[in-house]
């Protein structure tokens, strides 16, 4: 129901300075650069994000300090998996709509 109304809205173009764009392409940019935003606060202004951080650079002494470097290591993978699998969906859409 929902794709049959966002087809043909999807599906236009939009001309900018003689090239010719699709919607469905500045959609998938424009999610993707949210996306890109939002984990980048994440990682910034987190405590689990700054523990992220500290063990990329040394899983030691993120250890040292307290940091449980093995549920980091599992919310990592997983923020992996969901940005990795986002940007999958968005690209699937684009090419298999």
């Amino acid at each position: 129901m929902i794709e049959e109304l966002l087809l043909p809205i999807l599906a236009r173009l939009f001309t900018l300075l003689g090239v010719r764009f699709p919607y469905v392409r500045v959609a998938g940019l424009v999610i993707s650069l949210v996306c890109l935003f939002a984990l980048q606060q994440f990682l910034r202004k987190t405590y689990t994000g700054k523990a992220i951080r500290a063990t990329v650079e040394d899983w030691e002494a993120a250890s040292l300090v307290g940091i449980d470097v093995h549920k980091v290591y599992l919310l990592s993978f997983l923020v992996r998996d969901r940005t990795g699998r986002s940007s999958g969906d968005s690209g699937a859409r684009e090419f298999f709509s």
